[in-house]
């Protein structure tokens, strides 16, 4: 890849690292603890762990046309001053200058293009694709064969004792990646497109008002309204256990350039305000700047995050899975190599 000849300057060694950082959990700023675990990641995480590294790095790009712009107020009130025609023009030239200079890069590389959906969705090939032609898979990322094998690998509903409900696909192939599903016992359902098993979770919830609900999505005001509506809709019970994991805007406060802004409609403000004077759990800040229409992807907190957060409310909140002792018995004696006990001993 040619640095020069893409918006992000990225490079075939500058995306293998951040794929190694994100499969490694190596982000600044990142509260995982230090392990040997490598985690597993979609295209499209690996696409906002660029833009975020991308975004949050950059430097401040209008420092010297802020200067110019300082220096020049300061030349035209010294003209004005002394009644000076001379100062004053060149002041204005001085002034044309940056504005123009700022035009430029915002025409050239402007951040804000870089949220669209259409170059989102386009990085696997404008720059997964060509790497991997001539290095292979990157490290860590889940190949859209094992994503379709994942979402067909259903946890029986007995062996659940949490389910985590998301609108983001990305994220629950992510987290099956991780193998959370089969080491936690928890059942990841998309609200999208509910499938038979899902059905069959709901239905689970339904009678267990105990079990676990985790909710997890982006911040931002139409997640929170959709999620907020869904115990109802499903028909739980009103004192069902349910916990909000976020993203709220409280987490993404000091990421300003990860802020987008969109303009929501009368609708779904309305039904914002419905859902807070219902006890949506939020501050007074939170809510302001929800109405406003800003937004943050939970696509920009590193999969590891996500991981972790999860693993631990689970853990927290969920009964513990009933071992029988014989199997634990039977799994334990297999880990040490013998395969054949206990049913050699039966033939005795």
């Amino acid at each position: 890849m040619e640095p020069r000849e893409n918006a992000l300057k990225m490079n075939d060694l500058r995306l293998r690292k951040i794929a190694e950082q994100l499969r490694e959990a190596r982000i600044s700023g990142l509260d995982i603890p230090v392990s040997e675990q490598q985690y597993r990641y979609t295209s499209l995480q690996l696409a906002y762990a660029v833009l975020r590294k991308y975004l949050l790095s950059k430097p401040n790009q209008y420092l010297v046309e802020i200067v110019l712009t300082v220096i020049s107020g300061v030349v035209f009130l010294v003209g004005l001053f002394f009644q000076n025609e001379v100062i004053v023009g060149i002041s204005l030239v001085l002034l044309i200058l940056p504005l123009l200079s700022v035009l430029t890069k915002i025409m050239k590389n402007a951040p804000a293009s870089l949220f669209n959906s259409r170059f989102l969705m386009s990085f696997k090939e404008q720059f997964i694709h060509p790497w991997e032609r001539i290095h292979g898979i990157l490290p860590g990322r889940i190949t859209a064969d094992e994503i379709a094998a994942l979402r067909l690998a259903q946890l029986p509903p007995q062996q659940v004792r949490a389910v985590l409900v998301s609108p983001i696909v990305d994220i629950l192939d992510c987290l099956r990646a991780n193998n959370l599903p089969q080491k936690l016992g928890i059942a990841l359902i998309d609200p999208n497109q509910l499938t038979e098993h899902d059905e069959a979770i709901i239905a689970l919830l339904r009678s267990h008002p105990r079990m676990p609900l985790l909710m997890l999505h982006d911040a931002c005001a139409t997640d929170y309204v959709l999620l907020t509506l869904l115990p109802k809709k499903w028909g739980l019970a009103s004192h069902h256990r349910i916990v909000d994991l976020g993203l709220h805007p409280r987490h993404v406060q000091r990421l300003r350039p990860l802020w987008k802004r969109e303009t929501p409609s009368k609708e779904l403000l309305d039904l914002f305000e419905f859902q807070m004077s219902n006890g949506l759990a939020l501050t007074t800040e939170e809510r302001a700047w929800l109405r406003k229409g800003y937004t943050v992807s939970a696509l920009f907190i590193p999969p590891a995050k996500w991981v972790v957060m999860v693993s631990k409310a689970v853990e927290r909140l969920a009964p513990k899975p009933v071992v029988d002792p014989e199997v634990e018995a039977q799994a334990q004696a297999r880990a040490v190599g013998f395969m054949s006990w206990p049913s050699s001993l039966e033939r005795h």
